[in-house]
C-alpha cells in the first residue's frame, strides 16, 4: 500500500518554509536502543557518556517550538520507549496537542504503553520491521524479538492506532522484501522502504559507506521491487515511461548545484538526544546547541546556514535528476561536502534507469 501525505501536513510544511517557521521536529529522545543493527546510523554501543537532555528540557523546548509553530512531532531515538521517563514526557506533549507519531522498533510495548495509548493515541507509530523471522532479526539486531513485535503490531492495530512499517533493506534481509510485503498485507498496514544505506557519520564518524548495505546494483533492483510490491507492474510501467521520458534531456546552462531540496532547515528540524539542532538527523553540520541558544535562536541559524547549501553542480545539469534521489544529507555522509558528488547514488540511479529500461521500455 502507498503512503499519501495528509493535506494539511503539506499545507503547514509549505507555509511553514514560506514564512519561516518549523512547522515539524524530531525529538531524538536517545540514541541508546535495545537492538544493536548493523547498518543504524546513530546508535552507538557504547553510550555510557552520553548526556541526555531530561524529561523537563524536552517539555520545555516543547513548549518554545510550538509558540514558533511547530505543529507535528515525531520522537524518535536510539529505541525512545528505552527512557524511564517516556510516558511523562509523551503525556505532556500529547497535552499540548501536537500531531505526535513515533519511531520504535516495536519490542518495547508494555502495558503500561498500551494503557497510555488508550489514553493519549498517537497519530502514528512507525514500527522498524528489519526482517520476517526470528533468524534475520537474530543476525541482522543481534536480538530476536520478531514475534513480539508482530503481536505488538496486531495490539497496536485492534486498538486504532495507524502504524507504519519503516523497512531498511540490507544485505542482511534483502531476500525477506517479499515476505514483508505480506506481513503488511495481512495486517493492512502501509511500508517506507528504504534501499540505500546512510554511512555512519554520527555513530562512528564514518564517511563514504556502510558495511551492511547493498551494492549499487542491488539497492537499485530493490528500489525498483519494493515500488512493484506497492503500485503493482501496471502502474510501475507507466511511472517507469513518465521518469524515462522526464530524464531524456540534460540542463547545461546551469552554474551552480540545486539547494536543500526537502524540508530540512526549512520547515523541519531535528534536535539530537543532547541538545543539538539539525537540519536533518542523518548529518552532524549545520548545528546549533540548545545549551548556548534559544530555541528561536537555533532555529534562524539552521534556516540561514541550510539556505546557503549547495549540492554538487552536476546534479542540477544530470539528465538523471527527475529519478535519482540525491538529497544534502547523502552528499554528506557520503563525501564530507555537499557539494561533492557521491558515486554510490550515481551508480545506483544508474542502474534504476537500466532495470527501467530492461523491465519496462520497450
Amino acid at each position: 500500500m502507498a503512503e499519501a501525505e495528509p493535506k494539511t501536513s503539506t499545507y503547514f510544511h509549505a507555509k511553514g518554509k514560506r514564512l519561516g517557521f518549523p512547522a515539524s521536529g524530531t525529538f531524538e529522545l536517545t540514541r541508546r536502543c535495545n537492538f544493536n543493527c548493523k547498518m543504524c546510523y546513530v546508535h552507538n554501543t557504547d553510550t555510557s557518556g552520553d548526556i541526555e537532555m531530561t524529561a523537563e528540557e524536552w517539555i520545555s523546548i516543547a513548549e518554545d517550538a510550538k509558540k514558533s509553530g511547530m505543529i507535528f512531532l515525531l520522537l524518535t531515538g536510539g529505541e525512545p520507549l528505552l527512557r524511564k521517563d517516556f510516558l511523562e514526557i509523551y503525556k505532556v506533549l500529547s497535552k499540548m496537542g501536537f500531531v505526535i507519531s513515533i519511531n520504535t522498533n516495536g519490542s518495547l510495548i508494555s502495558d503500561e504503553i498500551i494503557s497510555l495509548f488508550s489514553e493519549y493515541p498517537p497519530n502514528r507509530v512507525n514500527i522498524s520491521l528489519y526482517g520476517a523471522s526470528e533468524k534475520t532479526y537474530k543476525e541482522l539486531c543481534e536480538n530476536q524479538s520478531f514475534e513480539k513485535v508482530i503481536r505488538n503490531i496486531e495490539t497496536l492495530k485492534k486498538m486504532g492506532i495507524s502504524i507504519r512499517l519503516n523497512c531498511v533493506f540490507n544485505k542482511y534481509n534483502v531476500n525477506d522484501a517479499d515476505e514483508i510485503y505480506k506481513i503488511a498485507s495481512e495486517h493492512n498496514l502501509i511500508v517506507k522502504p528504504a534501499a540505500y544505506m546512510y554511512p555512519p557519520l554520527r555513530s562512528k564518524g564514518e564517511t563514504g559507506g556502510n558495511s551492511a548495505r547493498l551494492t549499487p546494483y542491488e539497492a537499485a533492483a530493490c528500489n525498483v521491487h519494493c515500488r512493484e510490491l506497492t503500485y503493482g507492474k501496471e502502474i510501475m510501467a507507466r511511472k517507469a515511461e513518465t521518469l524515462i521520458r522526464l530524464d531524456e534531456e540534460s540542463c547545461d546552462d546551469v552554474h551552480e548545484g540545486p539547494g536543500v531540496r526537502c524540508r530540512a532547515g526549512g520547515s523541519s528540524f531535528w534536535l539530537t538526544y543532547d541538545g543539538r539542532m539539525l537540519p536533518c538527523g542523518m548529518m552532524t553540520e549545520p548545528s546549533a546547541s540548545l545549551k548556548e541558544h534559544s530555541f528561536n535562536e537555533a532555529w534562524q541559524i539552521i534556516r540561514e546556514k541550510t539556505a546557503e547549501i549547495r549540492l554538487p553542480r552536476e546534479c542540477a545539469v544530470c539528465k538523471n535528476r527527475e529519478i535519482c534521489s540525491v538529497c544534502a544529507a547523502m552528499c554528506y555522509t557520503e563525501t564530507g561536502a555537499f557539494d561533492k558528488k557521491p558515486e554510490y547514488i550515481c551508480r545506483m540511479t544508474d542502474a534504476i534507469i537500466d532495470i527501467y529500461n530492461e523491465k519496462y521500455i520497450k
